[in-house]
């Protein structure tokens, strides 16, 4: 399958959330096997590793899983981009890591996304919400995915029942609702069985209960999100390599605004550098240009050192230049502990993972109802949301949430916990640095 220049159908950036165990790949896996985009080639070896590593049930996630250290640990470590299409839309999966250890990389991922599934086990959520179900959808839901599938996996563990469903859906509402999450009626819930193909493509006569849509049919009501083709341009940098053969500096991300063509000086903030756009690549082929929701690298003229251009840093026209923060203003709400004046968690936003300051507390707020609690505080306690301003300790790009939406969105971390969220509203640039030419 290629993608042409044209992209006539809908194209969306999907990641595939939730808990470590949960069956994530599994789904994704199946999902290609049922459109037929698993080779017999693939499927023989993903069967013959999973035999081999005693883990026959994980012969679909091997679809996606596919170093040797993931299928040894059965878990997923890195994101896994994979395209694929449906009659009415073009997706790009990006297969997220369940386990608390790489919560990281799937925030890469749902920086990436234009929509969002989380996979929950139904056996297990039955019990309780797992720790990184409720992680994921709070990163995924506050860094900007507003389009949600909530796949209620492994329903044969719960012998296909229909109050088990009932109680599952019961608990993630209750949970999503809690965080003053305003579009529940928008997101749908689906009963699969991924390892048995239950739901995915075809109805399940085992769910005779369910009248609603298949995993598949769900995918293609996503829509495809407004795209900013006429704002300046800005490309996250995801990663930096240098091409095979010619030997060029490739940038990659995806262009969130604007768009690029062959020929066009960039710049990269904070590097300062400017260069030439010699090719526009994505898997292996080449675009004339790239616009709003492209994955793709450029092929950069010039002499550029790659170790110098940063995961997280922008790609932008000379004349359209993002800014670097000083310190911005930011609302915020904190999740499992307080957020206090002097308090430096990490922050991460699009592609940027950097350490931050709180500097000053203006004001706290309720979540759910917006109202002001305080104007006269030092901090932001738990559950509750609050207006303060951020200091950068190490160089970061980010946007208003009025002109760049999803460039404004981050969350803060401590260690491997998520404690807060929130939206940049304005900024205190730092003063102009000398640029250098690529």
């Amino acid at each position: 399958m290629h993608w042409d220049d044209t992209m006539e159908k809908p194209m969306i950036n999907l990641v595939i959330a939730g808990h470590v165990d949960h069956g994530k790949s599994t789904l994704i896996g199946r999902l290609f096997e049922e459109l037929d985009l698993v080779s017999k080639s693939e499927k023989d070896k993903a069967e013959r590793d999973a035999k081999d590593l005693g883990k026959e049930t994980f012969r679909y996630a091997f679809f996606m899983d596919t170093s040797l250290e993931e299928r040894k640990r059965g878990l997923t470590i890195e994101l896994g981009f994979k395209p694929f299409e449906t009659e009415t839309r073009r997706f790009n999966i990006i297969d997220a890591p369940g386990h608390s250890d790489f919560v990281k990389n799937m925030i890469t991922g749902a920086a990436e996304a234009d929509a969002g599934v989380l996979v929950v086990d139904a056996q297990d959520t039955l019990d309780k919400i797992m720790p990184q179900t409720k992680e994921h959808a709070i990163l995924m839901l506050t860094l900007g995915v507003n389009q949600l599938i909530v796949v209620v996996n492994k329903m044969d563990l719960v012998t296909y029942r229909k109050d088990a469903f009932e109680e599952v859906q019961r608990k993630i509402q209750e949970f999503l609702s809690s965080l003053g999450f305003a579009k529940m009626e928008k997101m749908l819930y689906i009963p699969v069985s991924a390892f048995y193909g239950e739901n995915i493509a075809t109805k399940s006569e085992k769910m005779e209960w369910y009248t609603g849509l298949t995993f598949l049919e769900a995918l293609d009501t996503l829509e495809e999100p407004l795209r900013l083709v006429d704002m300046p341009f800005r490309m996250p940098v995801l990663r930096t390599f240098r091409s095979r053969g010619v030997g060029k500096v490739i940038v990659a991300g995806k262009v969130e605004s604007g768009q690029v063509e062959d020929g066009d000086t960039i710049e990269v903030v904070p590097y300062g550098g400017s260069g030439k756009v010699l090719s526009i690549e994505w898997q292996h082929k080449r675009f004339k240009k790239a616009e709003p929701g492209f994955d793709v690298g450029l092929a950069l003229s010039g002499a550029v050192n790659k170790r110098e251009i940063k995961k997280g840093y922008m790609v932008c026209k000379p004349e359209e230049l993002s800014e670097v923060a000083e310190k911005f203003k930011a609302r915020i709400m904190a999740w499992n502990r307080y957020i206090g004046e002097g308090y430096c968690p990490i922050i991460h936003c699009h592609q940027a993972v950097v350490p931050v300051k709180i500097v000053k507390v203006e004001s706290t707020f309720d979540i759910t109802t917006g109202e002001v609690l305080s104007e006269d505080t030092k901090g932001v306690p738990p559950g509750q949301g609050g207006i303060v301003w951020i200091q950068p300790l190490k160089p970061l790009v980010i946007e208003k949430a009025s002109e760049f939406p999803r460039l404004s969105r981050f969350a803060l971390r401590d260690g491997v916990t998520t404690v807060a969220a929130g939206m940049c509203t304005d900024i205190v640039p730092k003063k102009e640095e000398k640029r250098r030419s690529l």
